[in-house]
């Protein structure tokens, strides 16, 4: 059996939490837009929200980073600048909780 590997890009593996398949095609070229401007740090801490339905807090993404620096939660603040995370509105062990945009009223 062949496996064929396959580079995984978080940048555009990312585009797809920024619009819905059914907007028009203005919302995906805006996609496109801020996501040519993200970091490949941001990326990462953008493709990590994503699969954090439920939210997450800087302690349990530092730990998915491997890092107790402040790198992760500086690209993290960034985002939240840029609209693409938000506050959850929930608190977990003193620390807020944070989600993808799109998972907000979920």
């Amino acid at each position: 059996m062949d496996i064929k590997m396959i580079d995984f890009n978080p940048l555009e593996h990312a585009l797809f939490t920024l619009f819905r398949r059914k907007d028009p095609n203005t919302s995906k070229q805006a996609a496109e837009i801020i996501l040519h401007k993200l970091n490949k740090i941001q990326a990462q801490v953008l493709d990590f929200a994503l699969h954090q339905k439920h939210g997450f807090t800087d302690e349990k993404m530092n730990e998915h980073f491997k890092t107790y620096k402040s790198t992760y939660r500086s690209r993290r603040s960034e985002l939240v600048k840029k609209g693409l995370i938000v506050d959850s509105g929930r608190v977990e062990n003193k620390m807020t909780v944070w989600v993808l945009k799109e998972y907000a009223n979920d």
